[in-house]
């Protein structure tokens, strides 16, 4: 059996059928991880809680009264200038519009407060996630997904001369889309394969409960900056200890770690702390603290939360430092191209075959 002409089939195939849903994932997720260096977005070094966060308290109290029949969920960081934080309100009866709270962490000050998943960022992961088509459009992208894993393997198996391909510059003169193609795809393989295989895991696990699966297992397993509505979907009461106190302490308790997110509840406060410099399935760390503000041990996390957590980490590059995330904004130009140039490769190959059989055909005679 000729093992390369089999692989040349299903790579052609596969990759027609993925094409179009593998160029909007690609182009989602370059817009993804560039989005959040023009917001700038993500987990905040706080070098000091209690005049960064004096006016955290205040703003929930505000929003409390503003909206009693909502309940507020995690509180995330806005801004690497702590000036702009945001909290979800959540309609306590199920019924209604969720909403997004931004405010001024210092002061407590409301800036304002819109209808949820409607930031850029939402309809780029509404879109990334499930091509706005819900559970079909989720299973459409695992399809994908498996897809593009197939791509990579059977492109790189049938391949020849790699070695020269890689290292012949694939923008020197004439530019050619095959060049480009193969290039782009040993270059860029390694990464498209494990955006694939954890994208794959990540929406696997965020979509169980969509799948038929029973929610306990998310419940379960959840990471920690995923904690299940349960544990944060009540009306905030004053403890004895303040919020920035908590955050404070559990900063000291990781030393060099960033605040990623916040909840407060009744029974007390939990604080994500993003640690960049951690295994990627370490890198995210709750301490909880109850309502009094002491700190309650944490239990070691499960091997599925890990396994969760490292996946997030690896998918996105948010959590590592800058200057590989600029690596992951590099290579994710890769994925692009190898969508662009294989379906073009695609029609050429086929456009000359069409030409000589119709060549073939005018030069039968007539009867």
């Amino acid at each position: 059996m000729n093992w390369r002409a089999l692989f040349w089939r299903l790579h052609r195939w596969v990759g027609l059928a993925c094409a179009a849903v593998f160029l909007v994932v690609a182009l989602t997720g370059t817009a993804l991880l560039i989005e959040p260096q023009i917001n700038l977005k993500g987990a905040v070094r706080l070098d000091d809680p209690a005049t960064s966060l004096a006016g955290v308290e205040t703003a929930l109290g505000r929003l409390a009264v503003d909206y009693p029949h909502h309940q507020p969920g995690l509180i995330l960081p806005g801004s690497t200038s702590q000036r702009s934080w945001q909290v979800g309100l959540r309609p306590a009866s199920g019924e209604g519009p969720a909403l997004s709270a931004e405010f001024d962490p210092g002061s407590g000050r409301v800036l304002r407060v819109d209808k949820a998943e409607t930031s850029l960022r939402d309809v780029l992961l509404k879109l990334h996630n499930s091509l706005f088509l819900g559970v079909t459009g989720k299973l459409v992208v695992l399809a994908m997904a498996l897809g593009v894993i197939c791509l990579t393997i059977t492109g790189v198996a049938m391949m020849r001369r790699r070695w020269k391909a890689l290292t012949s510059s694939p923008l020197a003169p004439p530019l050619r889309a095959r060049s480009l193609h193969h290039w782009t795809g040993l270059v860029g393989g390694l990464f498209i394969v494990l955006w694939a295989s954890t994208g794959f895991m990540l929406l696997v696990y965020k979509s169980l409960p969509e799948f038929g699966v029973g929610s306990t297992v998310k419940a379960r397993s959840a990471p920690a900056s995923e904690a299940a509505p349960e544990t944060q979907a009540v009306q905030p009461t004053a403890p004895q200890a303040s919020l920035s106190q908590m955050v404070e302490a559990a900063l000291a308790l990781h030393p060099g770690g960033e605040v990623q997110a916040l909840s407060r509840s009744p029974h007390g406060v939990m604080v994500i702390v993003l640690n960049r410099d951690a295994a990627p399935w370490r890198k995210s760390t709750t301490v909880a603290f109850d309502a009094a503000g002491a700190h309650v041990p944490a239990r070691e996390p499960p091997g599925f939360m890990k396994v969760m957590i490292a996946a997030k980490a690896l998918h996105t590059g948010l959590w590592e430092r800058s200057w590989l995330h600029a690596v992951y904004v590099l290579f994710s130009l890769t994925p692009i191209a190898v969508v662009v140039t294989g379906p073009w490769l695609w029609l050429r190959r086929r456009r000359p075959a069409r030409n000589k059989a119709e060549r073939s055909t005018r030069r039968i005679p007539s009867a």
